[in-house]
């Protein structure tokens, strides 16, 4: 008898954890509707600009960046919605206040989950204007951003979304040149610089 209630309780705690199993399964897909995205994201901006700052390296930058997105889910693959964010950033070698530059990123987004699971690859691109609010170094025009990441689903309303971003953006700058142990400032320039970005977005 002993032996017949532990595996009736056996089977019995296995058939819930199944259960549970599949719903989480099932509800950690992607569900059609409103939905929303809260990321942020860290990596490294390689500009064009030469700085006159004797310790900082020629446009390397340390980059940041908090955006929100809002939009809908059309069908369960497809998402397409806008937003936009704040980033900012210092040069690599140095950190003081005077040297951040800070950034307001505007877009319409388009993410692509092409398999229906609790774990997910995914596909975005990002297309906009970026408005710096610096003088030189000053993201300022087209903002260009593909990824490629995973959304891992825990709730019908609520997922983990991880990426790899790259971001090609026009840069605003001014070209500093030593001539005798003075700086001589060329005039404004246009260029593009390149960052490569590890987000984390929070999926509702």
């Amino acid at each position: 008898m002993k032996r017949v209630f532990v595996v009736a309780m056996a089977m019995l705690v296995t058939s819930i954890a199944m259960a549970q199993s599949e719903s989480v399964r099932e509800t950690g897909k992607v569900q059609k509707g409103y939905k929303w995205f809260l990321t942020a994201r860290q990596g490294a901006t390689f500009g064009n600009y030469i700085t006159e700052r004797d310790d900082c390296d020629d446009g390397s930058w340390v980059q940041m960046e908090l955006t929100t997105t809002h939009g809908y889910q059309i069908f369960p693959q497809l998402f397409v919605g806008g937003g936009l964010g704040l980033a900012f950033g210092y040069p690599l070698g140095g950190y003081e206040n005077e040297e951040w530059n800070y950034s307001l990123p505007i877009f319409t987004e388009v993410r692509y989950t092409p398999i229906q699971n609790m774990v997910s690859p995914t596909l975005g691109m990002r297309l906009g204007y970026v408005y710096g609010f610096d003088e030189y170094p000053n993201p300022q025009g087209a903002y260009f951003n593909p990824s490629v990441g995973v959304r891992i689903g825990f709730k019908k309303h609520f997922a983990l979304d991880f990426s790899l971003d790259y971001i090609l953006q026009r840069q605003k700058t001014v070209e500093s040149i030593v001539n005798g142990g003075y700086y001589w400032d060329s005039d404004d320039q246009k260029f593009f610089s390149h960052s490569i970005m590890f987000g984390v977005s929070l999926e509702f």
